[in-house]
């Protein structure tokens, strides 16, 4: 083998990591548990941490295998989101982007709104037993130094709790989530959505009466940001305000 060639071939193999790694960039890391399909129906439900997605979870997992919920406690949901698992047929980015004939569903919120959330229930209201950090991040840690901890890491190394939702339904650089619903009204969307469904393709979901994992408080989003929070979540989350059209 030539020298000239080995130059060409090293090229090339650089090249396409390259290009893989672009591809590769959106998806989210660890196994890829947010995508759950029903098969028959065609049906694609991307479940995005913080967005409804114990409810989400709840209602499809009554639809596929109900007796399974008499077992469940939902006041424990790591143990619920555990154990929907092995029930759930889970796909991952690149399936649901090279299927455009399914309908792919999910749901976004505000980001500002989201943030404030998930430092509230995945971190400051803490209940596991002699534990007190969590993805990263000290129990007692402020909301200042949430929001500042989070601007100063990588996108792609955020938590999948807090990183921006545009990653969840991103496959080169394309969004492929064709139904798009908003968490500020969900009851509203979501029961639009299931009597389509019900029309289109004669399966019947449950309302969405109720958050399961019901974390909001009386204390309003913007509350817990000065102008300063505000500018980094604006600038670190600038692609989920404009492609949402969120603002503060």
């Amino acid at each position: 083998m030539t020298v000239h060639f080995r130059a060409v071939i090293l090229f090339l193999d650089q090249f396409f990591a390259v290009v893989k790694s672009k591809e590769n960039f959106f998806m989210i890391k660890g196994k890829q548990i947010y995508h759950i399909l029903l098969k028959n129906e065609k049906l694609i439900f991307t479940v995005i941490p913080k967005n409804a997605n114990t409810s989400i979870k709840y209602i499809l997992l009554n639809y596929i295998n109900p007796d399974a919920l008499t077992s469940v406690d939902l006041k424990n949901t790591d143990k619920f989101h555990s154990f929907t698992i092995k029930h759930f047929n889970f796909i991952d980015h690149q399936f649901c982007y090279n299927n455009p004939d399914h309908l792919k569903v999910c749901i976004v919120r505000n980001p500002f709104d989201r943030l404030v959330s998930g430092w509230r229930n995945k971190i400051r209201n803490l209940d596991i037993p002699r534990r007190r950090k969590r993805f990263g991040f000290s129990q007692a840690c402020t909301f200042e130094q949430f929001i500042n901890q989070i601007y100063r890491t990588k996108e792609e190394n955020i938590d999948r709790h807090f990183t921006p939702q545009y990653r969840f339904i991103t496959y080169n650089n394309e969004i492929f989530s064709n139904r798009i619903l908003r968490f500020e009204d969900l009851t509203n969307q979501w029961n639009e959505l299931i009597n389509e469904i019900k029309k289109t393709y004669n399966i019947k979901l449950d309302s969405m009466t109720v958050n399961l994992n019901n974390t909001r408080h009386n204390k309003l989003y913007r509350d817990y940001y000065d102008r300063k929070l505000q500018k980094l979540v604006e600038e670190k989350f600038e692609r989920d305000l404009n492609e949402f059209n969120y603002e503060f």
